[in-house]
């Protein structure tokens, strides 16, 4: 019978979050670079912030799956 790790799986849990995390600053940089675009000028606020978001987003994404992948190999070195 193989047992449950609760450990493991709540930091797998909080790595997924993280990626998901990213990419919703993600999909706000997109929004909001977008917004200069309906309003025909070119404001630099508003790609300031969009950059703003992208690297946030860019940097939670790269966290999240650099945890997750390191999660996968020790999970699966200790199941030897």
């Amino acid at each position: 019978m193989r047992t449950f790790n609760y450990e493991y799986e709540s930091r797998k849990d909080a790595a997924k979050e993280t990626i998901i995390y990213g990419m919703m600053w993600l999909f706000l940089a997109v929004l909001i670079s977008g917004i200069p675009f309906l309003k025909n000028e070119n404001n630099l606020v508003y790609n300031g912030i969009s950059l703003l978001f992208l690297i946030i987003g860019i940097r939670k994404l790269i966290k999240g799956i650099r945890n997750l992948k390191q999660l996968l190999i020790t999970h699966k070195s200790e199941d030897v």
